[in-house]
């Protein structure tokens, strides 16, 4: 109940209180819930509403569907998710006629509607789980347990502030395939095997690589050679209700291919496009652990429980341990191998969250074993402790601050430790997110500025529609996407420091990372490329006004170099930016 009143009024602050419920259908929570506005009031083939919808809601942009070879929009992500929306989605549609909102999918009782069952979804997923865990282990160790996977774990994020996403479902859904799986294992019926094909299905026709939740009802309780050979003549003993459970589960799993059959042409389409598949030889392991962009350990420390806990969950309840294990490695397995491993910026290793009904066996071993000795009881709780206010501290930086602390995928390690604890920041600390260098303060006062362009008198490509001083600046739009190289003649002998500042004008702001608008800097000997940093503009400055901005890179290099590139690039952004009063200064460390 605890855990619930905090999901509850976390969630309501965010979307009510900062005024952020029209943010819940967005991303790829809107490509997941595209299918339902799609079919019920729309072309789905040609869904002629969706530019409609991404200006009108700011979407996220319309990456989400994608046109096959025969022309039709085809949805990059699967339907489950949508299915599972679906009784929200009816309940918004009522609400909409009657209260007078546009019946589009997407106005605010659709938004309410969606981001109210993601809630009770994650709420009916830990009620779900404390049942699991009450067969297994006393009350208290379950409620520790509960503490850590509600609130120190990314869990905690992923119900009240990105509520719609997906894990937040399945991790329900393996709650209740769990749940069936010990029941059907104590008393095996058809009722049984139809609703955990329903789930499995429905599991994988959300995310394909959920197959994996089919190891959870074959591999129950499995710990030796008795015990496999045990459950072979189980299964081997009702084989009817197997073969039903996979009937059920590939019926389910099918609405996805009729969907492609009928849209695509083809039984099987792969809809995520090129450069979205994995790396099944060289899966990206230490990056989905350890990486300061989304690393699963960095930002869900209190998941090492669940790693250090499969040693007690060995010693202890062998009779789970090879159950979760397996199931653990053949299901972390796909999620390290994704090439796309920072799972579109999100806060820390979102695809590990429905796995953790299958961890909270280790986590709860761990948590028994410990409270028989008190100095690690001590030491345990200190760290959980901790833990809870890494959580909050994070969910602060990254969904409650109005400065927007966190790059997800761009956080880098030297921005991690800036902004670590902080509930402030100088937003020109947002420029280590791109770049890795940056000026000592000490230097700033003897800074020498060895160029200065007010883009008036030279042959640079400029416009006069808009200008910090005289009448002209460079001018980077949707057509012209990049500046004149502006090359400075250094010398690579001053082992030096530079610091190349212009003044910048956006008329709205970039909000796609990967499209804002970047300024460049370069060392070069004559035409080669010896050394280069970037910032994306967007990040530091605030739209409808002149703001300074500057990027620093250190000369103290051992290759030779002669020039210092400046460049301004758009990013394929159709958004206007303007660059006026160019100079470049310098710090020598020779002095």
């Amino acid at each position: 109940m605890f855990c619930i009143a905090a999901y509850a009024v976390s969630n309501f602050y965010q979307q009510a209180i900062c005024g952020r419920v029209m943010q819940t259908i967005t991303w790829d929570k809107f490509g997941y819930y595209l299918y339902l506005p799609a079919f019920f009031y729309d072309d789905p083939a040609r869904i002629n509403h969706l530019d409609y919808l991404e200006k009108t809601y700011n979407t996220g942009g319309n990456y989400q569907a994608m046109k096959a070879p025969n022309g039709n929009y085809i949805m990059k992500y699967s339907c489950g998710q949508a299915i599972m929306y679906l009784p929200a989605f009816t309940c918004a549609h009522i609400a909409a006629i009657f209260l007078s909102y546009p019946v589009d999918g997407l106005s605010p009782p659709y938004q309410i509607a969606i981001d109210i069952e993601s809630v009770l979804a994650g709420i009916l997923g830990l009620v779900l789980l404390r049942k699991i865990l009450r067969r297994f282990y006393p009350d208290t160790i379950v409620a520790i347990t509960l503490i850590v996977v509600a609130l120190a774990s990314n869990y905690y994020q992923y119900v009240c502030f990105d509520s719609a996403f997906q894990h937040i479902y399945l991790f329900a859904l393996y709650a209740i395939i769990i749940l069936l799986t010990i029941e059907w294992h104590k008393q095996p019926s058809y009722s049984k095997s139809i609703f955990l094909g329903l789930c499995c299905g429905l599991a994988v026709l959300t995310r394909p690589t959920e197959i994996v939740c089919v190891l959870i009802p074959v591999l129950y309780t499995i710990h030796s050679s008795k015990s496999t050979s045990h459950r072979f003549s189980v299964l081997m003993a009702n084989w009817k209700m197997v073969f039903l459970f996979f009937v059920t589960a590939f019926l389910v799993g099918s609405v996805q291919l009729i969907y492609w059959k009928k849209y695509a042409g083809s039984w099987l389409y792969f809809s995520y496009g090129e450069g979205q598949t994995f790396s099944w030889l060289h899966p990206h392991v230490l990056s989905v652990l350890f990486s300061y962009k989304v690393g699963w350990f960095i930002y869900t420390p209190v998941m090492i429980f669940a790693v250090i806990g499969f040693i007690t969950l060995y010693k202890n309840h062998l009779n789970l341990f090879w159950w979760v294990l397996i199931f653990m490695v053949a299901y972390f397995y796909p999620v390290a191998a994704w090439d796309n491993w920072t799972y579109g910026g999100s806060f820390s290793m979102r695809a590990m969250i429905e796995s953790y009904p299958m961890l909270s066996f280790s986590i709860a071993s761990l948590i028994e074993f410990v409270f028989e000795i008190n100095i690690l009881l001590f030491f345990t709780s200190f760290f959980l402790a901790g833990c809870i206010w890494l959580n909050g501290m994070f969910s602060y930086q990254f969904y409650l601050s109005d400065k927007g602390f966190f790059g997800g995928e761009t956080t880098s390690f030297r921005y991690y430790w800036r902004i670590f604890g902080k509930t402030t920041m100088n937003r020109n600390d947002k420029k280590l997110m791109d770049t890795d260098e940056e000026m000592p303060e000490k230097y700033e006062s003897e800074l020498k500025e060895i160029y200065f362009n007010d883009l008036e008198n030279e042959n640079l490509r400029t416009d006069t529609v808009k200008a910090f001083s005289g009448k002209h600046s460079i001018m980077l739009t949707e057509t012209n996407q990049s500046s004149p190289d502006i090359m400075v003649p250094i010398s690579s002998a001053q082992h030096a420091w530079y610091r190349v500042k212009a003044k910048v004008y956006a008329e709205e702001m970039e909000w796609n990372t990967w499209m804002q608008a970047q300024m460049i800097v370069s060392l070069k000997n004559n035409d080669k490329e010896v050394k280069s940093k970037m910032i994306r503009v967007y990040r530091i400055i605030d739209p409808g006004k002149w703001e300074d901005v500057f990027i620093d890179i250190d000369g103290s290099i051992p290759k030779p170099y002669n020039f210092l590139q400046v460049t301004f690039w758009n990013a394929n952004s159709g958004k206007t930016i303007y660059i006026d009063d160019l100079s470049v200064s310098e710090y020598n460390n020779e002095k």
